[in-house]
């Protein structure tokens, strides 16, 4: 166990309304991704993974080692990887379409998380979920700006 400590947060959603909301895009796509790690030359963590390399959380700072030729990965460990991006943005496009909310994946490992979420678990974005005070509208028209959600890990 890590000696890390975070305050997280994640509207969660159960499997069963992602399914009502998408079909069986959520469960086959979380099938992919265990198949995917199970590949020869895949030496990675479900955590990692999928919030790293799938970049679920958004935050624009997936690590990208399978996006790169150079890698050591086989073409068609490449192209699977190719495959669940494709996939990622299907079940986006579909529930953003549906719902008209935005949906990410979060992963962690059974011995290290501080969320309460073993495994996988869908949410939405907060944004798809609360609205702007109008003081913060009045902020973003003055200075241009919105803010983005960050959360802080503090170890020790």
């Amino acid at each position: 166990m890590s000696m890390g400590s975070i305050i997280t947060t994640h509207e969660v959603i159960s499997d069963a309304v992602v399914a009502k909301v998408i079909g069986d895009l959520g469960k086959q796509h979380i099938e992919a991704i265990e198949a995917f790690l199970e590949r020869d030359d895949v030496d990675c963590n479900a955590e990692i993974f999928v919030n790293n390399e799938l970049d679920w959380s958004g935050d624009g700072v997936g690590e990208g080692m399978f996006e790169d030729a150079d890698g050591g990965y086989s073409e068609e460990t490449l192209a699977a990887y190719k495959a669940l991006l494709k996939q990622q943005q299907e079940i986006k496009a579909k529930f953003k379409e549906q719902t008209g909310m935005n949906i990410y994946l979060v992963c962690n490992e059974p011995e290290d998380h501080y969320d309460g979420i073993d495994g996988y678990a869908w949410a939405l974005t907060f944004t798809s979920l609360y609205q702007h005070t109008p003081n913060y509208d009045k902020f973003i028209q003055q200075y241009g700006e919105e803010t983005t959600w960050s959360q802080v890990v503090k170890y020790g």
